[in-house]
């Protein structure tokens, strides 16, 4: 449930870990199920939204050595614009501090994200998410890195990918209803099923083994043009 650098438990680490164990210390927001679509275009976010099948919207803009930070500031910024008011949540991918500068309330960070902060960032974020409401949701492949994650006593932890993938490399096996199951009992906060999701009965399986949301990365656009999948 530790990360590299906290060779023993400090106060924020306890404190992370009573969150955990004792979760009626932490009021957690309340995480809508449905479907959770990500996209890398920040002019989409606004049509995902108004399709209306979405309850959950995430910008997952990667950084690369071309990636320019006023670009990719102004991008989260219109993004948290076009989204304030709507019904769906808008979560940000990694650029957490880019984020919360420019007005987000909801942030995802994968595990090597998280795990590459230093111990003061991590109490900065987790001191932000305390005292001012900010919402934060975490990946995981493994049982190794469940774990971790329940240990940052997050808004919802991702399992994934649930079906092979070609979205992003990942050297992860496919995990299946079968893990996504045990997943969603033993995570201790909401589960949100990812990878490989291309079809309605894919989805609808994810739900039903207890899935609180499930991600739809390349079939977004195909739920915004024809209203289902296939």
């Amino acid at each position: 449930m530790g990360f590299d650098d906290e060779t023993s438990p400090g106060r924020a680490t306890l404190t992370r870990w009573r969150e955990v164990l004792w979760p009626a210390s932490r009021r957690a927001a309340p995480f809508a199920t449905g479907l959770y679509a990500i996209t890398d275009r920040p002019e989409r976010v606004t049509a995902l939204a108004l399709s209306g099948h979405f309850t959950h919207l995430q910008l997952r803009i990667k950084r690369s050595p071309s990636t320019d930070d006023d670009a990719l500031r102004s991008a989260i910024r219109d993004a948290v614009r076009d989204m304030a008011g709507r019904s769906a949540t808008l979560w940000i991918n990694d650029h957490w501090r880019l984020a919360l500068d420019e007005g987000a309330r909801a942030l995802h960070l994968g595990q090597e994200d998280w795990a590459g902060l230093n111990a003061e960032d991590r109490d900065d974020l987790q001191q932000r998410r305390s005292r001012h409401g900010v919402r934060l949701g975490l990946s995981s492949h493994s049982l190794w890195e469940l774990a971790r994650a329940r240990g940052a006593a997050p808004d919802y932890i991702a399992c994934g990918p649930l079906w092979p993938t070609t979205t992003k490399d990942m050297p992860w096996l496919p995990q299946g209803l079968a893990q996504l199951r045990w997943w969603a009992r033993m995570a201790g906060v909401p589960v949100v099923g990812i990878g490989g999701v291309l079809e309605e009965r894919q989805w609808r399986a994810g739900m039903a083994a207890g899935a609180s949301a499930m991600c739809l990365v390349r079939a977004a656009e195909e739920m915004v043009a024809n209203g289902r999948l296939r």
